[in-house]
């Protein structure tokens, strides 16, 4: 996905690996890692967010640091659960640029967090059947 925000997303062979380079930032888990998280995520649906779950997300991140860093892969981990909840863990390794200065109020965590979601929906509908081999000519 690409406008002023962009994704790539390819295989991984045994884990979830999201990379920032806008904000320095790379960190992977294994899939038992993510279901252990995932296992506090609200059942219900809702509309709002759940901040008990962002707690659980916030401690797992292991973060004392609240920064834009941090707050990507919040955004990150709490959509991957909420979109891929009825799959399992997919391995994978997300990639996010953009051309949107960071922290100067034009957007960019809105422009994140779109691309993620769409990102991320691609991933389900493929897992489920839906669409085309989102992955199809990647090399791992």
């Amino acid at each position: 996905l690409g406008l002023r925000t962009r994704m790539r997303i390819k295989p991984h062979k045994s884990r979830v690996l999201v990379n920032f380079p806008d904000v320095g930032l790379k960190e992977s888990w294994e899939p038992a890692q993510l279901r252990e998280l995932f296992q506090h995520k609200p059942r219900d649906r809702q509309i709002e967010v759940d901040h008990e779950y962002l707690e659980h997300i916030k401690e797992f991140i292991q973060s004392d640091r609240y920064n834009i860093g941090t707050a990507s892969v919040i955004c990150f981990l709490y959509l991957y659960s909420v979109i891929m909840e009825r799959t399992d863990v997919v391995p994978m390794e997300i990639t996010v640029e953009s051309e949107i200065p960071l922290g100067a109020g034009l957007g960019s965590s809105a422009a994140l967090s779109v691309c993620l979601a769409s990102g991320l929906m691609g991933v389900l509908h493929q897992v489920q059947g839906a669409a085309e081999d989102i992955f199809n000519n990647l090399q791992e």
